[in-house]
């Protein structure tokens, strides 16, 4: 049976091609009456004279370089060779090369990403004024790079995909200490072709073209049960979004405790000084995933220094931004909110109460979101570091809320009659991003309001005061 018939004969089954309509009609009302009016708005908004002086005052080279590496770890995770489970997995098993299996979807995965990849490049040199030609260009040839540095995560070995991105990573640390190297480093030529430099992007597409060929050569090598457990994640991370629990859907996704197991998290002392001590054992088990959230956490910071010195009409963007990074950071350590979510209701003859063992969780990730936050604000001149203190603790007040909430509850999955339609759909997206929405919403008031700062710590006692009435009635 060839690889043609075994797809056609899974999309032949019941129901297949009613939900690729319904789909289809899904992405078009979304594409008329979101993105295309969301795309409008951004255009004018780069346009202005402000926007243009803020992306001249940034030096894009580091920034754009650290995306290849961040592609190769991304992809360990998530690569672009993922399909459906059940073809895949018989066709994995046959005779076929796994490029001839799984090409399609690295195919729709470049193209994807080099239409992203090109719309911001756009973006960057509309705001700079720049020649939209080159930086068309070079956005789609990043594209196309970013999908092979991410099948590269996705199909080498852990220890050769660590070792790429922190070759990938060096250019960085190179330009720190020689700045002249800076326009020969793909970060480098993506800034040159953005400011409208021909030369920078036909550089980039011959190094697309240089690196495409490898991307057969990395699928064939790949493990066929990797390829078919990423398959496997993702589509039970799809199927738990649609049911609206996004918490449940991206759980499949957290790294498990793979080093430092010699060291014991179970230490004899004081409980409120133990469970700390435990969580930060937790952490050093996960130093991936850790070293994700400092970076996530810095970033932050760095983005509320640029919300405090940006024009007033655009100081949303990267404050928002910055409650959302604060509040991801925040929640790879957080992991001790749900024990303590899910001591909520259970008999406990030692322990303390879930509310007292939340509060004792919450101790590491605000010590180290505000650490790492403030860091992070001190790289510019600017410095806010009151801001940046104010949004790591609501960031973490409202990780806590989040990890109490439970269940997605059956009533809001009810219709919703509203004059424009069906709001259950709203309902349920409000439910699942209440917490990033509080963090976010209390980074742009802080950020345009300095007075507001001495209400962060009342943002954040809501917060917990709903997370105990949630664990007082669980």
């Amino acid at each position: 049976m060839t690889i043609a018939a075994v797809r056609s004969a899974h999309r032949s089954r019941a129901g297949r091609r009613r939900a690729g309509a319904y789909s289809g009609y899904l992405a078009a009302m979304l594409l008329l009456v979101v993105v295309l009016p969301t795309a409008r708005a951004v255009a004018i908004a780069l346009v202005d004279p402000a926007v243009g002086r803020a992306v001249a005052a940034v030096d894009l080279a580091p920034l754009l370089s650290l995306t290849l590496p961040a592609a190769v770890l991304l992809g360990r995770a998530r690569g672009p060779a993922v399909d459906e489970p059940h073809p895949t997995a018989l066709l994995l098993a046959s005779a076929a090369r796994r490029w001839h299996v799984l090409r399609r979807a690295v195919v729709v995965s470049g193209a994807v990403a080099a239409g992203a990849g090109s719309l911001a490049a756009a973006a960057l040199a509309l705001a700079s004024g720049s020649d939209l030609g080159p930086a068309l260009t070079a956005g789609a040839a990043v594209g196309v790079l970013l999908t092979v540095a991410a099948l590269a995560g996705q199909c080498l070995p852990p220890s050769r995909s660590a070792a790429l991105a922190a070759l990938l990573a060096l250019p960085v640390l190179l330009v720190a200490v020689l700045p002249v190297i800076a326009p020969f480093t793909p970060g480098g030529l993506v800034a040159l072709a953005v400011a409208g430099a021909p030369s920078a992007a036909l550089a980039l597409v011959a190094l697309a073209v240089l690196v495409t060929p490898f991307a057969p050569r990395l699928l064939d090598s790949a493990s066929g049960p990797s390829l078919l457990a990423q398959s496997q994640r993702w589509r039970s991370a799809v199927a738990g979004a649609a049911t609206g629990d996004v918490a449940d859907a991206l759980s499949g996704y957290r790294s498990l405790p793979h080093r430092n197991r010699r060291v014991h998290a179970v230490r004899v002392g004081p409980f409120p000084v133990t469970v700390p001590i435990r969580d930060a054992v937790g952490a050093l088990r996960t130093p991936g995933r850790s070293a994700a959230a400092g970076l996530a956490l810095v970033a932050a910071g760095v983005a509320v220094a640029l919300a405090a010195v940006a024009p007033p009409s655009l100081l949303a963007i990267p404050a928002a931004a910055a409650g959302v990074l604060a509040y991801l950071g925040a929640g790879v350590w957080s992991d001790g909110f749900r024990h303590a979510a899910e001591t909520a209701g259970q008999a406990a003859f030692v322990a303390p109460p879930p509310f007292e063992l939340l509060l004792l969780h919450g101790v590491l990730p605000l010590v180290l979101a505000v650490a790492l936050m403030t860091a992070g604000a001190l790289l510019l001149p600017a410095g806010a570091l009151a801001p940046a203190a104010a949004v790591a603790l609501v960031a973490v007040a409202a990780r806590a809320m989040d990890a109490t909430r439970g269940a997605l509850p059956p009533a809001l999955l009810s219709p919703i009659p509203l004059p424009i339609g069906d709001g259950a759909g709203a309902a349920v997206l409000l439910w699942n991003l209440a917490a990033p929405l509080v963090s976010a919403g209390a980074a742009v008031a802080v950020v345009a309001a300095p007075a507001l700062l001495a209400s962060a710590p009342l943002v954040a006692l809501v917060c917990l005061l709903v997370a105990r009435h949630r664990l007082a009635s669980a």
